[in-house]
């Protein structure tokens, strides 16, 4: 056999490769099994100070919300409203926003929102850590897809669900209305 560097013939490291290949992908199913499907946490397991519920439908239901707010007295001059990917990781979304607006001295300016879409069961008092809230999330449980291509979330009981477009409007709504002073 040809010798290769370090004294290993081709068909030595072959076999070595293929071994380790198989490790990798026994890791990687083993993580995927024992990982949950969803990334959203209620309640939440990052930024609770900053977990806040937006009504939705005359305050039956809510989406779960990340926001930074300046500090009192501070009226903000500019809204962000960030979305999440695939992964519903909002929080991340919300620290990497946040993070950035502080590192570039904005903090007293921005205003933050970051909805999660959620595909778990959460409600306001557990996900805002506060029994003065009350209502049930909305989620959309069937896929990532039911979100993303702003299709009606869950049902439950009367109510028939919301697409999440109509979210982001009454979002920007919700926005415009508590903050005044918005320049942009």
């Amino acid at each position: 056999a040809t010798q290769l560097p370090f004294g290993q013939s081709r068909r030595r490291r072959a076999a070595m490769a293929r071994s380790m290949l198989q490790r990798l992908v026994a890791g990687v199913s083993l993580a995927t099994f024992c990982t949950r499907s969803s990334a959203i946490s209620c309640p939440p397991l990052a930024y609770q100070d900053a977990a806040v519920a937006v009504e939705l439908a005359d305050g039956r239901v809510f989406i779960p919300v990340f926001r930074h707010e300046p500090p009192k007295g501070k009226t903000p001059r500019t809204a962000i409203i960030g979305l999440h990917g695939a992964g519903r990781n909002g929080d991340n979304y919300f620290g990497w926003i946040t993070n950035a607006m502080k590192n570039h001295g904005l903090e007293d300016d921005v205003v933050v929102f970051v909805p999660v879409f959620a595909d778990t069961d959460c409600e306001a008092a557990v996900w805002t850590g506060s029994d003065k809230y009350s209502g049930e999330g909305i989620k959309w449980s069937h896929s990532t897809r039911q979100w993303v291509f702003g299709q009606k979330s869950d049902e439950s009981g009367d109510w028939k669900g919301i697409t999440s477009y109509q979210v982001i409007d009454d979002l920007v709504q919700y926005v415009e209305v508590h903050y005044k002073g918005l320049e942009k």
